[in-house]
């Protein structure tokens, strides 16, 4: 269990074991985070429907208990997109959010208010699978070779956990889960969402010549989008 406990102490905020160096096998353990959050997701459809405050009460959950990294990674992303190639390292070490970071993410929110709105046939369990999907993403991004050379953190957790070591296990798991609860629906948007995912990570990964952990904790939001996309447009909407 003590790759479970460095999974929960990287990707979320609760109070766990702040492991170093990480376990061989964390990556395995990147479902039990997904999993956590995606608990949020389905209490706030449940209790609040698929409404804006629905949703806002879903992501600002799901932030409350990772600390805002993904998003946080997402603007800085999109930020050293938006700068000449001198500039990104500086951008992503800059704690404030600039213009490319807050476009995106108001462009993010917005696909995630409209997309929730839609969901009126989805029923709520199903919203356990974005960000359980999402943190399977990351898990493989992590497996992916060649970190940042601006990034030891990055760096370090790739040599720590040999590569992301469990991480196709963790996407099995992923999967798995997502069959039991929505059948062939859910292989359909883990598929999608891997392959358009999976295209991001290899843009921003080109774009800072490696991966780093920007890319990695911005991928799940990326994902957890496509996810919810796939799995809404599979089902009636009902008004």
């Amino acid at each position: 269990m003590k790759g479970a406990r460095a999974a929960l102490g990287l990707l979320t905020r609760l109070p766990a074991d702040r492991i170093k160096p990480l376990p061989q096998w964390t990556a395995l353990w990147f479902w039990l985070p997904g999993l956590l959050a995606g608990l949020i997701w389905y209490g706030s459809a449940r209790v609040f429907g698929m409404t804006g405050l629905g949703m806002a009460i879903a992501i600002a959950g799901e932030a409350l208990i990772t600390g805002g990294i993904h998003w946080k990674g997402l603007s800085n992303t999109f930020d050293g997109w938006m700068a000449s190639s001198g500039r990104r390292t500086a951008l992503r070490r800059d704690p404030r959010i600039g213009p490319g970071g807050t476009l995106f993410m108001v462009l993010a929110l917005l696909s995630f208010w409209g997309l929730w709105r839609q969901a009126g046939g989805v029923p709520p369990v199903t919203w356990v699978l974005p960000p359980l999907f999402s943190r399977a993403m990351m898990a493989w991004g992590l497996s992916w070779r060649g970190a940042d050379a601006d990034s030891p953190q990055t760096e370090e957790w790739m040599r720590d956990t040999e590569g992301g070591t469990g991480s196709w296990v963790t996407l099995l798991i992923s999967l798995l889960i997502g069959a039991y609860v929505a059948g062939f629906q859910a292989i359909d948007a883990f598929g999608g969402m891997l392959l358009l995912t999976g295209l991001y990570m290899l843009w921003a990964r080109r774009l800072y010549r490696g991966m780093n952990e920007d890319v990695l904790f911005g991928a799940v939001i990326v994902a957890e989008l496509l996810a919810f996309y796939f799995l809404v447009a599979s089902a009636p909407v009902i008004p």
